[in-house]
């Protein structure tokens, strides 16, 4: 048989409310030529980020273990593109400026 089954809990997207109190909600994927699957988190305003490797460990607890400490070393996003904000050193820098 390949593949999970349908009836696997992994697939079902999981509610992780976070240490700072943030819901989020993961989902598992394989992205690209990568055969680790990464949680796929999405906050409550739609942004969605690439979350840690999966683990073993696929339980409510474990999940919410997991995600919650990637969620508090994650690199800063923009609140108005969702995207990874630039910062202040590669300002000053001018690594920023059109050509």
């Amino acid at each position: 048989m390949r593949g999970r089954r349908k009836s696997d809990k992994s697939l079902k997207p999981i509610v992780v409310t976070l240490d700072d109190g943030s819901v989020v909600r993961c989902s598992l994927t394989s992205i690209g030529r990568e055969q680790q699957p990464r949680w796929i988190l999405m906050d409550n305003a739609g942004v969605q980020y690439i979350g840690p490797e999966a683990t073993t460990d696929k339980s409510p607890e474990g999940v919410q273990r997991l995600v919650s400490e990637w969620w508090s070393n994650r690199p800063p996003v923009s609140e108005k593109t969702g995207k990874p904000a630039k910062s202040a050193k590669s300002e000053a820098s001018g690594t920023n400026r059109p050509a």
